[in-house]
């Protein structure tokens, strides 16, 4: 670490992270008994039971991702087997049947239970906990300061959507988040094998990382080309993530599933809604957009490519998540936010809070009193017909045929989007044409984020 004179043990900064950290975990765990989308966890639980049955990962409907995040099902599952007893993981109730006919249909009448909720949303949060703490010690890696590296911690552990994606949704991006966020921990740090094998990783969680391809390879141009190590380093990280790759699709490779591997991206586009192929070209022209333009930012930065990393790190996933409206995708991109507020520019902070809560505002919205679904049927918080009739009630306000649920959706994707934007406007300030426009827009954010 550079500019480190005071050990772990005796630094303050490293005890009032651990604190904060373990608060976020507090707060997590809270709420996770209490607190779950139903949807989500009841089809890891189908995943789950098909890899038990012997079908694997694609052998049974139900499971349509990258083969990593089954993996990790399949390891809890095999740990739940060995030291927990939890049984069935929900029971379909006839008093739940009610959601199952909504205009939002992402929704079951089956409960999941209360243990087989904590034995997901546990190591998930474990994951948070990760992540603020690799947090703390790449922004004091890069700056050698530990105020500024426990406030990127406090920025990740609080951000809105990872508590709410880990403690109620249980959703796994923030594995991404880890993945993507230790990929450039260790390129920058010279292990550029390690790297390879970790960005590999990621981008078979979920693709989003992939669009950092161009930003990761300039780099090691940029800091290697003047001592003429950039094509070792580039071949170390190349053999780091073929073997990566090798390892993790060797499974589907063998079983002759490989195409299966992919079908959440083709899918989306092929079956889905007039609405999700409009956003799915979108998403796709950004994420080639970000790909090429954040990949030539990074090639012609100048005397602090370590910067320039993180900045077009966060621009080139930004680019890939702004048209998503999916309010956990960003997730993987925070990280590098928090780096870039608290070492960079303090105008992030608006994105921050634009992003957090527009994208919190959206997944309450479309979830909302589903939530209580679990609660209600195994800790009797609410009765069942309470959340049905709540749900319906929900959805019988209209506006243009449009439901509550379908609008407050819309209008927190919206102005998550928004925040988004600024990101990007932010990062890419120095191509506004007008010195003018600039300096009055530099001016109101500055404004906004309470700096001179």
């Amino acid at each position: 670490m550079s500019g480190q004179g005071v050990s772990l043990s005796r630094d303050p900064w490293v005890r009032r992270a651990v604190l904060v950290i373990v608060a976020g975990i507090l707060v997590r765990l809270a709420l996770s008994p209490f607190l779950t989308y139903d949807l989500e966890i009841y089809h890891w639980g189908v995943v789950m039971e098909n890899i038990q049955s012997g079908n694997g990962l694609y052998g049974l409907a139900g499971y349509y991702y990258t083969p990593v995040w089954g993996y990790l099902l399949a390891a809890l599952s095999g740990f739940q087997d060995a030291f927990l007893s939890i049984g069935t993981f929900g029971i379909r109730f006839t008093d739940l049947l009610g959601i199952e006919d909504l205009v939002c249909r992402y929704h079951t009448a089956t409960a999941v239970t209360i243990g087989f909720v904590m034995a997901l949303k546990v190591p998930l949060i474990l994951t948070d906990a990760a992540v603020g703490v690799l947090s703390f010690f790449f922004v004091r890696s890069i700056s050698g300061d530990g105020r500024k590296a426990f406030f990127a911690s406090v920025l990740w552990i609080f951000f809105p959507v990872a508590v709410y994606m880990s403690g109620v949704q249980v959703q796994f991006d923030s594995v991404s988040a880890l993945l993507m966020l230790l990929t450039v921990f260790l390129v920058m740090r010279g292990h550029s094998l390690l790297g390879g094998a970790v960005f590999s990783a990621a981008v078979l969680l979920k693709f989003y990382p992939a669009v950092c391809l161009p930003v990761l390879v300039a780099y090691l141009f940029v800091r290697y080309r003047s001592d003429g190590r950039f094509g070792g380093e580039l071949s170390k990280a190349v053999v780091g993530a073929g073997a990566s790759a090798a390892v993790l699709l060797l499974p589907q490779i063998l079983g002759g599933d490989l195409s299966d591997a992919f079908s959440f991206i083709t899918g989306r586009v092929s079956d889905g809604d007039a609405l999700m192929t409009i956003t799915s070209f979108l998403s796709m022209a950004a994420m080639l957009a970000g790909f090429v333009v954040c990949g030539y930012r990074m090639y012609r930065c100048g005397e602090d490519p370590e910067k320039a990393l993180v900045v077009n790190c966060l621009l080139a996933l930004s680019f890939a998540t702004v048209f998503s409206f999916v309010p956990q995708y960003i997730l993987v991109a925070v990280p590098f936010l928090c780096v870039a507020a608290t070492c960079f520019d303090g105008r992030y902070m608006t994105c921050w809070w634009m992003v957090g809560i527009g994208n919190l505002f959206a997944a309450v919205a479309i979830n909302n009193f589903s939530l209580f679904a679990s609660s209600s049927e195994f800790l009797g918080m609410a009765s069942p017909e309470w959340v049905v009739s709540a749900m319906e009630a929900m959805e019988s306000l209209t506006v243009a045929g449009f439901t509550s649920v379908e609008i407050l959706d819309a209008a927190g994707c919206v102005f998550g989007a928004l925040g988004i934007i600024l990101i990007l406007v932010i990062g890419l300030e120095d191509v506004i044409p007008s010195e003018r426009l600039r300096g009055r827009i530099g001016n109101l954010w500055r404004w906004e984020c309470g700096q001179e």
